[in-house]
Formats: C-alpha cells, structure tokens, sequence
C-alpha cells in the first residue's frame, strides 16, 4: 500500500506577476481620482488594491477634488467634484453625529453626539475635516474614512434652537451649572462646558458657586475638569503632531527625500531626532522643531550643522556620499 504524496504547489508565474502589476501601475495613471483635499496635505486613495499617495499640484486647493495621476506621488488638480459624486463617495462610508465645538488654525473640533449609534467615545474630542457652514453647537453628520472624519451636512431633524440658545448663554458667560435650555443633551452641556473654559481657563482651579445637589440634572450639568483638560490637551496634541508630521513630509519630499520616523529623547524636547531615507541609505539627524534647522547633521560639518535646515541637509547628504 502506498501513500499518495503531497501535490506539489506550481510555482507562481512570475513574468505575470510583474506583467499585472505593471498593467496595475498604467491603470493608476489612466484613472480620475476623486479625493479630498486638504492644503499641504497627501491624498492617499486605493486603486485596483494598490494604495498610492499623491501630492497634488494645487497647493492651496481644500475641497472635494477631481485627480489625475501624473508622476508617481504626483496628481493634478483638473477639477472640482459635483455634489452628487461627493455624495455617492459618502455613501460608503460609515455616518456619525457630533457636536461642534470650534476652529483651531482652520480645522474644526467636536464632540460625538448623543445617542449609542455613535460608537464614539462620548469625551474624545476628534477632528472635522473639511467643515463649512457651520457654527458652534450645532449638531453635524460626519462620515468616517478610517482614518478621518469629513464634514456631511448639519444634522437636520435636531432642533437648530438649541445650538442658538447654547450660543447665546456663552456669550452672556453663563456658568455651566446655570445653562437653561429644555432639550438640552448631557454631551451638548459637556460641549458647552469645554467651550466655556476654553474661554475661561483662569477658572478651572477655582471654587465654582454651590448649587442644590438634589436637582434631578445635577449629575449631566456636572463638568469633570480633569477630564476636560485631559481632552483639550489631546485636542491641541493631535493638532500639533498633524502638523509637524506634514511639515516634516514636505521639507523632505522638495529635496527628493522620505521620512522614516522621528521622535523625541523626551517630551518637552523642542528638539527632534529624524531617521530620513536618501536614495535608499538611511540617516539619522537632529533638527529644531520650529524651522528645522539642523542641531546636528549626524555627519561633521565643521560646527556649521545651523546654516543648514533640513531640506538642504539632504543635497549636503548626497555629496557626503558621492565622497
């Protein structure tokens, strides 16, 4: 008796393989992307399973763009998309409801909204992109990518007097505990208590006046300020490194160049350690957070490593090289 041996795997085609990806490749750059787009920001999109990252050529442009692949990493503006095709690329995407707390260097904030269908933790402050027309403490829908949130629409079927009433009681500088708005939500007093002390920081560490403990909102009205500052910081925190990371990315990609990691040696440090990729050699520098001027260029250059920022350090890096 014999024992039937294993099958042997066929072994893969790999004059196909290359042959699909190549045709995979010239399908990328025969294709109309439609992204969003933000300043400074890369568009990152998925074609036929390939995931490309494109800088678009358009700057300045924010918005719901219509893309055409012209170099690798490379798209060119050609348009903007037509609501109805913004809305069909909505469609796929999961739909949340927030609450809308306020804008920081062009970006707006917000609070998930009330209601379990959110699946959100009901205390994390996350960012809207591309938010317009829209005003503190109003109630919005937000589609969710995986990675970020993008503005939909004012959320319609919630009472716009509410975000009014909030409204208005902020700029009279109405305590937390004293806000009166009937159908006011538990997360839109949470809102409007993080509005509040953002405009009144001075606040926080004080006594706050006394209020009758048996009232049946107490327990909503009630503002947990290590929990409020805990969120602001993240709020500010996330902002921040979204922005060093593209500032970083874009100094790094006009001199030709890829960013690998960077971190600081501890966390007040205003100094940042990059590991870059030059022409496939990886270097390790040392570069001022505020304008990336270089602290120390990881190779000797005779005390001068200041006079250089870290897009110039990587020609200086290429003719280290050569010799």
């Amino acid at each position: 008796m014999t024992e039937d041996k294993p099958a042997k795997k066929a072994r893969p085609d790999v004059r196909a393989m290359i042959k699909k990806a190549a045709q995979q490749t010239r399908d990328v750059f025969e294709t109309i992307i439609m992204a969003p787009v933000v300043p400074g920001g890369l568009v990152r999109v998925r074609i036929n399973g390939i995931v490309s990252e494109f800088e678009v050529d358009d700057a300045a442009f924010l918005g719901w763009g219509l893309l055409k692949p012209e170099a690798p990493g490379k798209a060119k503006l050609i348009g903007e998309a037509s609501p109805a095709q913004v809305k069909a690329y909505m469609d796929l995407l999961p739909r949340f409801q927030v609450t809308m707390l306020k804008e920081l260097q062009g970006t707006w904030w917000a609070l998930p909204a009330q209601g379990s269908e959110n699946r959100l933790s009901s205390s994390q402050a996350v960012p809207i992109r591309l938010a317009a027309r829209i005003m503190s403490f109003d109630t919005a829908a937000v589609r969710f990518d995986g990675a970020s949130f993008w503005f939909e629409s004012i959320a319609r079927r919630r009472n716009p007097a509410v975000a009014r009433t909030l409204r208005d009681q902020l700029a009279k500088e109405v305590f937390p505990e004293d806000v009166e708005c009937p159908e006011v939500t538990p997360q839109e007093r949470l809102a409007y208590s993080f509005m509040f002390y953002d405009l009144h920081p001075d606040l926080i560490e004080q006594d706050l006046p006394e209020h009758d403990s048996s009232s049946e909102t107490q327990t909503q009205n009630t503002f947990d300020y290590d929990t409020w500052l805990k969120d602001f910081k993240n709020m500010r925190g996330i902002l921040e490194r979204e922005q060093e990371d593209r500032k970083i990315k874009n100094a790094l990609r006009h001199a030709g160049a890829q960013l690998h990691s960077y971190w600081r040696s501890n966390p007040a440090d205003r100094e940042l350690n990059i590991k870059i990729v030059v022409d496939g050699s990886e270097h390790i520098a040392r570069v001022n957070t505020y304008d990336l001027t270089v602290v120390n260029a990881g190779i000797c250059l005779s005390g001068y490593d200041q006079d250089f920022d870290l897009t110039s350090l990587v020609g200086v890096l290429r003719e280290y090289k050569k010799n």
